[in-house]
């Protein structure tokens, strides 16, 4: 291997635990990439450890919205297509039960400090965010859908992809800071 290429990976590798927060970095690397040790760093501060850096616990927050987001779409289609509720109160009721499994992924995963002591406020200000969040969720599928002629499940991926970065950094700078 070229001396420039290993330099090369040395440093992402030790930019990547830099970004998340490894303890250990390893400076040899194995010809097929990263070592394991400092992969094993890596996963373990992703997924397990306790962590204030917004990068973590935004990659966090991925998987968490995204389990959410399923659940909410599923609420959303089976009201719509089964049930026969219109689109849009489909998608409130939708939204709000994936915001309450949101706030559980959130105070138990994502984020590792809470700003409020009180649990009750803390919820309802959870809930005032993500009712914000409905607000914008329906304008923009309201927009897509209406106004642009997307077909109201696409619609609800593009405002849901939209509303996510809105919801993330609210709860993080005024909940989870």
């Amino acid at each position: 291997m070229p001396k420039y290429r290993k330099t090369v990976e040395t440093n992402l590798a030790s930019k990547i635990c830099f970004d998340i927060g490894c303890t250990e970095r390893v400076l040899l690397m194995q010809i097929s990439g990263i070592d394991a040790r400092i992969m094993k760093g890596l996963l373990k501060n992703l997924l397990v450890t306790k962590s204030d850096r917004t990068s973590v616990s935004l990659l966090r927050s991925i998987p968490s919205s995204n389990i959410s987001f399923a659940l909410d779409f599923g609420i959303l289609v089976f009201l719509t297509e089964v049930i026969g509720l219109h689109y849009l109160l489909s998608n409130g009721i939708g939204f709000m039960v994936g915001t309450t499994l949101n706030y559980l992924l959130c105070i138990f995963w994502v984020f590792s400090r809470r700003s409020i002591s009180n649990r009750h406020l803390e919820y309802w200000l959870f809930i005032v965010i993500g009712a914000s969040g409905v607000g914008l969720n329906e304008l923009f599928i309201w927009i897509f859908t209406e106004k642009l002629s997307i077909y109201y499940l696409y619609s609800k991926i593009l405002a849901g992809s939209t509303v996510f970065f809105y919801n993330f950094f609210t709860r993080r700078y005024l909940l989870f800071r």
